[in-house]
């Protein structure tokens, strides 16, 4: 079994047939499913997940250097481009999952908070203190972390159905065999 691209082709399926809580969303697996979404589609938050995943992991790595610049007592201007890169990052992540739903959604609002917040603060015009930076960056990874539980979950519920749908199809194997 090639569990890596079933992770690719299932999710889909899988965000017609249950939520994330693992609840179905329709009476029965077998029951008059819903169509597959597209891949692209702004609904099927796995891959939303995984975008913002891309561009949170790339904010957390720009904050990290703004804090080596400003520890190296590097120009303003040059702490100052690696926190608009980072807040460009939580804008992208912030698009990325804006017509996402359930845990999704909540991580769209963080990520939303936070970018306000730096906004708020002119942390973009001015260069944030060390502590700033600091509070900037855990809660990047606090977001991070998110990403990452929510991922597992969702990994447990594909191979859970993946696995349910194999045992359907040995079970009706085995009947067809036995005429």
């Amino acid at each position: 079994m090639n569990w890596k691209r079933l992770l690719r082709v299932i999710p889909p399926l899988v965000d017609t047939l249950i939520d994330l809580s693992g609840n179905p969303k329709i009476g029965s697996i077998g029951s008059n499913p819903p169509p597959i979404p597209f891949r692209h589609s702004s609904v099927d938050e796995g891959y939303c997940l995984e975008c913002v995943h891309k561009h949170i992991n790339t904010a957390n790595v720009l904050i990290r250097e703004a804090l080596q610049r400003f520890d190296a007592k590097e120009p303003p201007d040059r702490v100052l481009e690696k926190v608009r890169a980072a807040v460009a990052e939580l804008t992208g992540a912030e698009d990325d999952s804006k017509f996402a739903t359930g845990k999704v959604a909540e991580i769209n609002k963080r990520i939303r908070d936070l970018r306000r917040h730096i906004w708020e603060k002119g942390y973009e015009f001015e260069v944030p203190s060390r502590d700033a930076l600091l509070e900037i960056g855990g809660n990047i990874q606090d977001i991070l972390k998110d990403i990452y539980n929510i991922a597992a979950e969702r990994r447990k519920q594909i191979i859970s159905f993946v696995k349910g749908v194999e045992e359907k199809a040995r079970k009706l194997r085995e009947e067809m065999e036995k005429g």
